[in-house]
């Protein structure tokens, strides 16, 4: 309801809450006859460790993972995002084997700011990923979506822009408490 959407804005997520254990042939099969009848853009795999059967500090388990899964899907350009709990320890890294690390294209990590998000690349196969990206989360307008999210320059907490139009108002005199519309 917070976002204003009705079931027909949805028509193209799928999902399911007992996901199959990918480190295996038979549960990396069911993802694959999903995505074949589906043919998705984008597989979302929330909950790492609980998309596995075997012993998560075990590498064996993740390069099953990737070799039954995850590589087949990839041939067939599926962008696989996949989630995983850091836990309280930041520095230790996730839960499980060193494999999970190697393995990904880009990791990133999430962290709430004061304004919104900030990611954080902590490995990256190429700099197509930026090494910090930051966004401003807000309530938007009545006439548009519920929640807005803007990229902001990293480190500033300001959409980009902002410093440049600032200039320009004072240049043009205006008032601090200047509407939006004047």
């Amino acid at each position: 309801d917070w976002m204003h959407l009705k079931p027909v804005d949805l028509e193209h997520i799928h999902y399911c809450d007992i996901p199959p254990k990918l480190d295996t042939v038979q549960g990396a099969q069911m993802l694959w006859n999903t995505c074949y009848q589906l043919n998705p853009d984008l597989v979302v795999i929330d909950g790492l460790n609980g998309v596995v059967n075997g012993a998560e500090n075990d590498d064996t388990t993740w390069r099953d993972m990737y070799e039954w899964a995850i590589t087949p899907l990839k041939a067939r350009n599926v962008a696989i995002l996949t989630a995983d709990n850091l836990g309280k320890a930041l520095d230790a890294g996730p839960r499980g084997s060193s494999v999970k690390l190697d393995k990904a294209d880009a990791i990133l990590r999430l962290e709430r700011t004061d304004i919104g998000v900030k990611l954080t690349a902590t490995h990256r196969r190429t700099a197509a990923y930026p090494l910090e990206q930051e966004y401003a989360v807000t309530d938007a307008s009545e006439e548009g979506p519920a929640m807005k999210v803007t990229r902001v320059d990293a480190g500033s907490g300001y959409p980009p822009d902002t410093k440049r139009i600032c200039r320009l108002l004072d240049e043009l005199g205006a008032a601090l408490d200047i509407s939006r519309r004047a």
